[in-house]
């Protein structure tokens, strides 16, 4: 079997591969907490000029079956890019110097990388078309799944599959041997990409001050991992605090809040809460 295959390789429809793939944008402003502020951290923080983020580009596209776009956006199952990718998309960081900016697009070039298939709340039959055209069907937890290519941007399916990959980290570390360096990785991504602009970064009709306001559900396995987590929500703007179902995790809050830098004044922090995912929409406004 071939080891990797292009994106639209797979489909939880068979009788999908008998029309035509479709394209589907990674990131879109309406969706996953893509607010003004947050457009302006990942566009500081990418390298870019405010307002260059392109939402229409080449690199914001990938080309699925056409029942993959729904399943992606409910947060049904996503492509993670391998632990490799993003490992070196972490030592990649983008300039973000005033004088000699770099956008992220060559500081980790538009190519093929490699991903793999993450189910976050779909467990259902997938099907797998080969190069010679037989289709193989997988059933859940997917085991032998191949990993697939696509040259969409990977910064861009990080910052969407982010929170959720994180909410579901248990669950996916029990079945997937990836699950664990991929969270790894992305706990360390609020520290880079989350860093709030210059007030000289926005546009004349902007300001650099704004609230935002959001919920970040999680349910850490340290206190150590914890705190990272709790500090990265708080720098990309979530001000609810829920510890859910642990208790014991007081310090590694209040660590975590004296990190981040935000006010204790302005965060409201639920203990015991009935545990729900809470982040559907992943929205900060």
């Amino acid at each position: 079997m071939t080891s990797r295959y292009p994106f639209d390789s797979i489909s939880s429809n068979r009788e999908s591969f008998k029309s035509e793939p479709v394209f589907t944008s990674i990131l879109a402003a309406d969706r996953c907490g893509l607010s003004i502020s947050m457009e302006a951290r990942l566009e500081y923080n990418w390298g870019l000029q405010r307002g260059e983020l392109d939402y229409v580009s080449a690199h914001n596209q990938a080309r699925v079956r056409a029942d993959l776009p729904l399943l992606m956006e409910d947060n049904e199952l996503y492509f993670v890019p391998t632990p490799d990718t993003m490992q070196a998309m972490i030592n990649s960081k983008p300039s973000i110097d005033s004088t000699n900016r770099v956008p992220y697009t060559e500081s980790f070039p538009v190519q093929e990388y490699e991903y793999f298939l993450a189910p976050l709340l779909f467990q259902g039959p997938l099907y797998l078309r080969h190069p010679d055209g037989e289709i193989q069907r997988f059933n859940y937890p997917y085991e032998g799944l191949p990993t697939f290519v696509c040259s969409a941007h990977p910064f861009h399916f990080v910052y969407n599959s982010f929170c959720y990959i994180m909410e579901m980290s248990l669950i996916l570390q029990k079945y997937f041997s990836w699950a664990k360096p991929v969270c790894d990785v992305l706990a360390k991504l609020p520290m880079i990409w989350f860093k709030s602009p210059p007030s000289t970064f926005f546009m004349d009709d902007e300001t650099a001050s704004y609230s935002a306001n959001g919920t970040w559900d999680w349910d850490a396995t340290s206190r150590e991992r914890g705190k990272e987590w709790i500090s990265g929500a708080l720098k990309m703007g979530y001000r609810h605090l829920d510890t859910a179902v642990i208790y014991g995790m007081e310090k590694a809050v209040g660590d975590a809040i004296k990190l981040s830098g935000v006010d204790r004044k302005d965060i409201w922090i639920t203990t015991k809460l009935p545990y729900a995912p809470v982040l559907s929409d992943c929205q900060v406004s």
